[in-house]
């Protein structure tokens, strides 16, 4: 087991020191600017690729937890709402890491989508704090600002309620609101 970690470790370490030397010789300005050039175009291609590869992994996982969460009531500590706590804290780490990369294009849209919220055409998502959006539906010609947060949960007592959000058809949904 020991051999096989460090096959990776070793050549991702390796990577990591050539990397650091790169950026050591650009810094020093030993390589002329064709190879800074070369190195920001693939520092650019693998920053895109991360974050395409991370709205498809991470609407995938999401889907997959909240799948057949419906509207409802549910006691704190059942299944449900734990199922419903791990989606959320995923849906917290993606909307910190992840979707800030994407605001207002078609991936947040598409993120979203992929988790099962319902969006319809030519809506703009400036905002990427949408928790429970598999519960949302947005209709058409719709904008909703920056920082706006749109839940569809709320707790009761020692319930969880899960409920149903329409956003109608050409609705405009300020920012921070």
């Amino acid at each position: 087991m020991a051999a096989l970690g460090l096959c990776f470790w070793v050549p991702s370490l390796w990577r990591s020191a050539h990397l650091v030397y790169n950026i050591e010789t650009i810094l020093t300005g030993t390589y002329g600017s064709r190879y800074i050039i070369r190195f920001s175009i693939i520092i650019a291609v693998t920053v895109w690729l991360f974050v395409c590869s991370s709205v498809i992994i991470m609407g995938l996982v999401l889907r997959l937890t909240t799948f057949r969460i419906r509207p409802g009531r549910y006691r704190i500590g059942s299944l449900y709402s734990m199922r419903w706590m791990f989606a959320s804290g995923f849906c917290g780490i993606a909307s910190h890491f992840v979707l800030p990369f994407v605001r207002n294009t078609f991936f947040l849209i598409w993120f979203y989508r992929l988790i099962g919220a319902k969006i319809g055409r030519n809506a703009q998502l400036n905002s990427y704090s949408l928790p429970d959006a598999y519960l949302l539906k947005v209709g058409d010609n719709v904008v909703i600002g920056a920082g706006a947060e749109i839940s569809c949960h709320f707790f009761q007592g020692k319930m969880l309620v899960l409920e149903k959000n329409e956003i109608g058809d050409n609705v405009l949904v300020g920012a921070h609101s």
